[in-house]
């Protein structure tokens, strides 16, 4: 019987997020709203190679954060030269900067800190991410034996590596 509640009990988690994300053609985004930080940076201002400057993406990506049960936005320069998605999930698995955890509205992760990025390629238009098991640490693998709140720390680990992901046009889904 509890088996039964817990994958009732997912399939509601992931509806709810879902619904959450919005319709982009009713006039909603894919990505969730909120606080957006962008710290300023003594970086060079650099296009990567076939790229121009000050064309969005070839500079910056967002990375999604949480704060409390909702996703934070911060701004973080893309290195030249680099594959932003790869650049985008290892800033994503880094976690908050110092500054970025002091701010006023605090930037925090569900991504534990011993996670380590593999890779990060895209088949079709879905970014499959590789990393280290230590990215569902402390979360029963058989998803029966998961409590609700594993399964939201689960959720909010996935989310913010499928909405950091989705912001490039080339990707609509991450797993």
């Amino acid at each position: 019987m509890s088996a039964r509640i817990a994958a009732v009990a997912s399939i509601l988690t992931v509806m709810t997020l879902a619904a959450g994300c919005g319709d982009e053609g009713a006039g909603g985004s894919s990505q969730p709203s909120g606080p957006t930080t962008t710290f300023p940076t003594t970086e060079p201002e650099h296009a990567a190679p076939g790229k121009q400057a000050g064309t969005g993406p070839s500079d910056t990506a967002s990375v999604f954060f949480t704060t409390g049960e909702q996703f934070r936005k911060v701004e973080r320069p893309l290195p030249e030269g680099e594959d932003e998605l790869m650049a985008a999930t290892e800033a994503l698995v880094e976690g908050p900067t110092p500054r970025e955890r002091n701010a006023e509205v605090e930037a925090q992760t569900q991504i534990p800190a011993s996670t380590e990025l593999d890779d990060v390629s895209v088949d079709g238009d879905t970014a499959v991410v590789e990393v280290s098991p230590q990215f569902t640490a402390g979360i029963p693998a058989d998803p029966a034996r998961r409590s609700r709140a594993e399964e939201s720390e689960l959720d909010a680990r996935l989310a913010q590596v499928t909405y950091t992901l989705t912001q490039f046009p080339q990707v609509k889904a991450a797993k």
